[in-house]
């Protein structure tokens, strides 16, 4: 995929300048929206290849890192795991806790560039949506509270970025929650 999106931002910005050195109003609108959207493609997956995602589950608890942002759970604070909307979901007893004890990585336009998804959803959702990459402690907090209002749970985790199933996620997450003496 990286290639492809340094190819397809290449090629963006070459339309861009050979439309703005010949007055061409089409190519260079078709070009500036090309560059904006596989430019921040190309810088995402960039620094999923740099810092790729991971979950770790353990009899401690669960550490996970998606995108920027790296989280450390221990059992103790899970109350549930679920299905959610169809990806493994957590939900826990002390949000603020989680939130305090989160890592954020990487650097702010990156950041900025991840909340262009949310909003896009929002949009065509027609409601808006707390942010799916948080930036802040406080932007995490509302998005647990956001998730627990709309969906009933306060985090999912994107098996895609995992190479495993929901099924696989959701059977270790249950049966090292199960270990602790909990249902």
């Amino acid at each position: 995929m990286l290639p492809l999106a340094f190819a397809m931002f290449a090629a963006s910005a070459a339309l861009l300048w050979v439309s703005i050195r010949s007055p061409n109003l089409l190519g260079v609108l078709g070009g500036g929206l090309a560059v904006s959207f596989f430019g921040p493609t190309f810088l995402i997956l960039l620094v999923a290849c740099i810092q790729p995602s991971h979950l770790r589950i353990t009899a401690e608890g669960v550490r996970c890192r998606f995108y920027s942002l790296s989280l450390a759970i221990p059992w103790e604070n899970v109350r549930e795991v679920t299905g959610g909307a169809g990806w493994p979901s957590l939900t826990f007893h002390d949000c603020d806790a989680v939130a305090r004890s989160a890592t954020f990585h990487g650097f702010p336009p990156l950041g900025w560039l991840l909340q262009i998804p949310t909003r896009a959803v929002g949009f065509l959702l027609r409601r808006p949506l707390a942010n799916m990459y948080p930036l802040t402690r406080r932007q995490l907090l509302g998005a647990f509270r956001a998730n627990e209002k709309m969906f009933g749970f306060h985090y999912g985790m994107p098996t895609s970025l995992l190479e495993r199933s929901t099924e696989e996620i959701l059977t270790a997450l249950r049966r090292h929650k199960g270990r602790k003496g909990q249902t």
